[in-house]
């Protein structure tokens, strides 16, 4: 919560500087009491909101459109701890679901990590992030 404010502000000076019109904000870690006020950031059309935890697991990406779809770009979250000692199955599962969950935002949809992708992370989990999106992450509507 308390970074909204001088976010917020920052992000229209830097716009009124004539920076943009992309815009990420990286909503990182529990946003459970506090993502809702997100929805009237700045935004631009090029704005992607990604949004980290609801309480100790993954923000769902069926929230994350339900709140943001129709004013941005949502980007949907598989959990970093997962990505670094999940298994391969678990990580797919996730991956699939977010996207599943996701995949028809309004305005587009990301899948990614819901922070970096940790130094060590098995690149067998990592494979199976980008397998999961290859089969679920696909635009029927197009």
């Amino acid at each position: 919560r308390f970074s909204y404010e001088p976010q917020c502000k920052a992000v229209k000076n830097v716009l009124k500087a004539g920076a943009g019109p992309g815009i990420y904000y990286h909503l990182c870690g529990n946003h459970t009491n506090s993502f809702d006020m997100w929805k009237d950031a700045p935004m631009s059309p090029f704005t992607v909101v990604q949004v980290g935890n609801d309480g100790k697991n993954v923000f769902p990406s069926s929230k994350l459109v339900e709140h943001f779809g129709d004013r941005c770009t949502c980007f949907g979250v598989v959990d970093t701890k997962l990505i670094d000692r999940g298994t391969p199955r678990q990580v797919y599962d996730q991956t699939a679901e977010q996207l599943q969950a996701g995949k028809d935002s309004p305005r587009g949809f990301i899948i990614g990590s819901s922070c970096e992708c940790p130094t060590y992370a098995p690149p067998a989990n990592v494979h199976a992030m980008v397998k999961a999106a290859k089969d679920y992450g696909k635009y029927e509507k197009f």
